[in-house]
């Protein structure tokens, strides 16, 4: 009997692969309903602003199938045993939704911090959060003092780091004390999956801001925050434990993006100076982009390669 090839194999390889990775995508209602708000949203927005139906198809049917592709990739590139499923798989129901609760409570507390913060510094509300505001104060002064006083440094994300306390610090503390295992940040064997994506930003990174001392200075500090600060809290926590408690990593994935979209109403929405519309169509990369991200630690189990695109999307205005 004629025994296949290495050669022979890899066709039913990636035909297997594919298949599996359609099924669990657009099998998931879930997932159909994001790609659908990310489609007419962005079909939506460009038709009200004067754009024809090709251009508006083409920007919605377009940037959705750039980011399901680069899912894919990373989807044939890894094995599902380095796919990070842990949540609160170990924890009987009422545990589990005990976690569910603490963590949703947290981020309702820090959408309301993050949205006070800016409608005072719009001007629109008065009210301050004791110690938080004089926190925020001291800080920026010290940064922005930093920054008149020497040429190499620039407070784009330097002025968050405070935010690190609710995004970082609170939410280990959190992990520690319901014995919730931490995200692993490093793992090189795990993460060659990511490697071509974190070469394609790491490429755009130099083209648009070059190679010297700022540019990296100016990496690094938004790389701390929100770069390290948002993928540890939605998806080194939040996403595991949606995925944990919805036994779907891909539907855990959608609800952490979703909120994850909606994290950003304060800066992207209340703070904006741009017409309604246009202030919520911005949400719609960060939700679809957030899908990539954590799809991407869902498979590869490892954060660093998805702050660092992070970083250096957020440099990018990508």
């Amino acid at each position: 009997m004629h025994s296949g090839s290495a050669e022979d194999t890899v066709p039913l390889i990636v035909r297997k692969k594919s298949i599996e990775f359609a099924r669990s995508l657009f099998g998931n209602p879930f997932f159909a309903s994001l790609a659908l708000t990310f489609t007419t949203g962005k079909i939506v927005v460009n038709r009200v602003c004067g754009a024809s139906w090709v251009t508006a198809l083409r920007s919605g049917l377009v940037g959705m199938f750039a980011y399901v592709f680069g899912c894919y990739l990373i989807h044939m590139l890894s094995e599902s045993s380095n796919a990070d499923t842990s949540g609160t798989d170990n924890y009987g129901t009422v545990q589990s939704l005990k976690i569910f609760a603490a963590v949703m409570a947290w981020l309702a507390v820090t959408w309301v911090i993050l949205a006070v913060t800016v409608l005072n510094r719009e001007g629109r509300v008065d009210f301050k959060i004791p110690l938080w505001s004089q926190l925020l104060e001291n800080w920026r002064s010290f940064v922005q003092n930093l920054a008149d006083n020497s040429t190499l440094i620039e407070g784009t994300g330097l002025f968050g780091w405070p935010y690190l306390v609710l995004y970082l610090l609170i939410p280990a503390v959190f992990l520690r004390k319901s014995n919730l295992a931490f995200p692993r940040f490093f793992g090189m064997k795990t993460s060659k999956p990511a490697l071509p994506f974190v070469a394609v930003y790491g490429a755009g990174f130099v083209a648009v801001r070059g190679i010297h001392v700022k540019s990296l200075l100016t990496l690094l500090f938004v790389i701390v925050w929100p770069a390290l600060g948002e993928e540890f809290l939605y998806r080194g926590i939040v996403q595991r434990v949606l995925s944990g408690c919805t036994k779907n990593p891909v539907t855990g994935i959608v609800f952490a993006s979703f909120l994850f979209a909606l994290s950003h109403i304060p800066a992207y929405v209340l703070g904006s100076s741009l017409p309604p519309i246009l202030a919520w169509s911005s949400l719609l990369p960060v939700l679809f982009t957030s899908f990539f991200w954590g799809y991407g630690y869902y498979r590869t189990g490892v954060l660093w390669p998805w702050i660092l695109i992070h970083a250096v999307s957020n440099l990018n205005g990508l």
